[in-house]
């Protein structure tokens, strides 16, 4: 009773903010000394400035006197019992014991169903574009946009005005950061100089990549959790595990298996939403600076931001300053490569070398004008069969807009048919599946709408189609 009684008093918000930042860097610290201890010294560089901890011992002095100084100032509650706390919520959290199961069924059969078809169908050329391993294993999650973030990770962001193809300034920067600070974390070391040390060469990259998946996977599981916890607000249970079954299924998931910024752009998208309903302006405002720093259509965040604080009436200027937040990542991105490049919009500019222009609108207009006979529709579905998954997915998020906002709210409707309209004006249906898959709102509808029955008989097709996906995706074969 006493443990229990001292537990509830350390999850009360009543520690000030000096200690709970002292408490923070305690944190900060111990991981450091795990990850120095286990894997060797870390080094982060951040480009105008580096940080290296390798000393065991001075890791020790300065956690001792971050923890000593804490308690000595404010002693109560002590940190390990917030410590003891934070791990009986998350032990007990009925979203994790929700979530957890789906995740890692569904992520364990993606990459288990993409190395065996490595194994039993393997590539289109007998060898994979690119490789940091002769392991398939260790090979594996570098796959197509993966290997953009590993340069990026690595090299940093490079431009040239003049090029025509694809350049790595496309890809936003906040995954790739934390690709690299993951990284720094397992002590990937520095690049190797040439080819010559083959098992450094092998170990920085192969370090990196697992580092990105790492990270990618916890934020899909933390995305879920979100994701579970928002559907309760207005589901039943059954309702809102029925939700994330069909995110983890939906057939362009496969993606949320493979070091991609999808993982990291779902987290904190759902996160701004969670925080912004339930008021808790200064959280939103972190995960949607976050998301307009993942990807280019985060920014687009700041509508349903907008619309949940239209209908919360608040005046607070916390609420406003996480609306704009989406933005200010777009925008702080644009300014680094003003600085870096010349040119802020040098992103959207390389956008083009993938497919994507203002044109894509009048693409996917002109398609209906081909299809003046039978044959033609025939032949053309034969032609391009993936990309018409693409626009399945993108009729199937369009058929539910409507009731979906009726049922949901404003907010959760603007944020389906903003991101189509973004999707679809810039390249037609081009990737319009992976866009899809990250809008949590159409599987929050689909678990609130579907019977027990009708979600087992979508879960069956979405799989089927997802493991037809990771065949694909695993072997260097299109899947967009």
């Amino acid at each position: 009773m006493l443990i229990a009684d001292m537990t509830s008093t350390a999850a009360r918000p009543e520690l000030p903010l000096p200690a709970r930042v002292l408490d923070a860097f305690g944190g900060v610290l111990l991981v450091l000394l795990f990850c120095v201890l286990i894997f060797g010294p870390v080094r982060v560089d951040a480009g105008v400035a580096s940080l290296s901890v390798g000393s065991i011992v001075r890791l020790l002095v300065l956690l001792a006197a971050s923890v000593g100084g804490r308690h000595f100032l404010w002693p109560r509650p002590p940190l390990h019992l917030r410590c003891l706390a934070a791990v009986r919520a998350l032990s007990g959290s009925t979203a994790l014991r929700r979530v957890l199961p789906p995740f890692l069924a569904t992520r364990s059969a993606v990459l288990f169903t993409g190395l065996l078809a490595v194994l039993t169908i393997g590539f289109p050329d007998s060898d994979p574009p690119v490789r940091i391993s002769e392991s398939e294993v260790a090979n594996l999650p570098l796959r197509f946009d993966a290997g953009w973030y590993l340069d990026i990770a690595v090299h940093g962001y490079r431009w040239s005005p003049d090029a025509d193809g694809q350049q790595n300034v496309a890809f936003f920067p906040a995954f790739p950061a934390l690709m690299s600070l993951g990284a720094a974390l397992v002590n990937a070391g520095n690049e190797p100089e040439g080819l010559g040390a083959r098992l450094s060469y092998e170990r920085y990259y192969v370090r990196h990549v697992a580092a990105g998946l790492i990270i990618a996977l916890g934020a899909f599981l933390w995305g879920l959790a979100y994701v579970y916890r928002l559907a309760r607000e207005d589901l039943d249970d059954r309702s809102a595990a029925g939700a994330v079954l069909l995110l983890c299924a939906f057939p362009f998931a496969v993606f949320y298996g493979a070091p991609y910024s999808e993982n990291l752009f779902l987290l904190a998208t759902v996160g701004a939403f969670f925080h912004g309903r339930r008021g808790d302006w200064g959280v939103a405002c972190a995960w949607g600076a976050l998301a307009g720093l993942t990807r280019p259509n985060g920014f687009a965040l700041c509508v349903p931001l907008a619309l949940l604080a239209l209908q919360a009436r608040t005046r607070s200027p916390r609420a406003w300053l996480a609306v704009a937040a989406p933005i200010g990542g777009l925008a702080a991105f644009s300014l680094y490569l003003l600085a870096q490049t010349g040119n802020p919009l040098a992103w959207l500019d390389a956008h083009a070398a993938w497919g994507r222009s203002t044109g894509g609108t009048e693409m996917l207009l002109a398609v209906p004008l081909e299809f003046r006979s039978g044959e033609a529709l025939y032949n053309r579905t034969l032609g391009e069969p993936l990309r018409w998954l693409d626009g399945c997915a993108a009729i199937l998020a369009l058929a539910l807009a409507v009731p979906l906002t009726r049922r949901l709210g404003w907010a959760y409707g603007s944020w389906i048919v903003v991101n189509l309209a973004l999707a679809i004006g810039s390249g037609g249906l081009l990737s319009v599946g992976r866009v899809v898959s990250t809008l949590f709102p159409l599987f929050i509808y689909l678990g609130a709408r579907l019977t027990a029955g009708q979600t087992m008989l979508a879960l069956a097709v979405f799989a089927s189609l997802q493991g037809f996906g990771a065949a694909l995706f695993y072997t260097w074969r299109p899947f967009i």
